[in-house]
C-alpha cells in the first residue's frame, strides 16, 4: 500500500535525477536489483524513494567496475544491501582493474618506445640505449628466432609464470651468453616485478648497451651481428627482442639486439 507520509518519484522522475533511461529502471525490476517502493495495483505505474536514490548510484557503480548485476543481487536480502561486504567485493574488483590498466599502459609506453626506435635508428645502424635493471626468467633453449621450436619455449615459459603475472603482457626473447667459444642460449621473459618461482634468472644492471636494429631474414641478423661484433668486449650477453612497428605486417618481423657487456 502506498503511504500518504512518504514522498515517492515516478519512473520518470528518478530517471531524469538520475539520469538513466526508463528502459533500464525497468529491467533492474525485473531482474530485483531494484524493486519500486510502491506499484500501483491499478495501472503497475512503479514508484520510488528518496531512500533508493543510493541503490541507483550502487547499480551505476557496478556497471562502471564491469560487476555483473547478478553479482550485486547476491548482496541484497529484501529491502537491505550488504555494503561492507560488496564494498569489500567493489574494492578487490576495483584494485585488479588498475592493476590491468597500468598494464595496459605499460605495453603502450613501450610500443611508442619501439616506434620511436625505429624513427631514429635506420636497419643495421648501431646506436646506444641506457637500459634499466631487469630481471630476466630463463629457459634454456638453443635454436632460432621465430621458429616454431622459439614458439613452444616462450610458450612453456610463459606457462611456467602465468600463476604469478595475471595475464601480464611482458619483455621476452632470446639471451645468448657469448665467452671465447663457449655460449649459454636461453628464451627469457621481464615481468614487471620480481616474483618467486623455480627457474633460472640473471639480473641486468642498469647499464648503456650498444642496440641494432634488424629483420627476421637470417642476411639482416649477420649484418646486424657484424656492426655489434666490431666493438663487442670478449664477453658479453646478447638480447634478441621483438619490436612494435607502426605497421603491423605478417612478412616481416622487426627486431632489436642488445649487447651487454660483462
Amino acid at each position: 500500500m502506498r503511504s500518504k507520509q512518504t514522498q515517492y518519484y515516478t519512473i520518470g522522475e528518478l530517471a531524469k535525477i538520475k539520469d538513466i533511461s526508463i528502459k533500464n529502471l525497468r529491467y533492474y525490476d525485473e531482474i530485483g536489483v531494484l524493486t519500486p517502493a510502491y506499484t500501483n495495483p491499478d495501472n503497475h505505474y512503479r514508484y520510488y524513494t528518496y531512500e533508493q536514490f543510493y541503490a541507483v548510484d550502487l547499480i551505476k557503480f557496478c556497471l562502471s567496475l564491469n560487476v555483473p548485476l547478478k553479482t550485486y543481487k547476491k548482496y541484497i536480502e529484501g529491502d537491505q544491501i550488504d555494503l561492507e561486504n560488496f564494498l569489500t567485493y567493489c574494492q578487490e574488483r576495483a584494485l585488479e582493474q588498475r592493476y590491468k590498466a597500468e598494464r595496459n599502459c605499460h605495453y603502450v609506453e613501450k610500443a611508442f618506445n619501439d616506434l620511436d626506435t625505429l624513427k631514429h635508428y635506420p636497419l643495421h645502424k648501431p646506436f646506444q640505449r641506457e637500459l634499466p635493471e631487469r630481471q630476466l626468467y630463463l629457459m634454456p633453449y638453443f635454436g632460432e628466432y621465430g621458429t616454431r621450436s622459439f614458439s613452444e619455449a616462450m610458450t612453456e615459459l610463459k606457462h611456467q609464470l602465468a600463476p604469478y603475472i595475471q595475464g601480464e603482457i611482458f619483455d621476452y626473447g632470446i639471451i645468448t651468453h657469448y665467452q671465447a667459444q663457449q655460449q649459454m642460449r636461453a628464451v627469457y621473459c621481464i615481468p614487471h616485478q620480481s616474483i618467486e618461482i623455480d627457474l633460472p634468472t640473471l639480473l641486468l644492471p642498469s647499464l648503456q648497451v650498444n642496440c641494432v636494429t634488424y629483420t627476421l631474414e637470417q642476411d639482416s641478423k649477420n649484418s646486424a651481428m657484424q656492426q655489434l661484433f666490431l666493438n663487442a668486449p670478449p664477453q658479453y650477453y646478447l638480447l634478441e627482442k621483438e619490436l612494435c612497428s607502426s605497421f603491423i605486417t605478417t612478412s616481416k618481423t622487426l627486431l632489436e639486439m642488445q649487447c651487454y657487456p660483462l
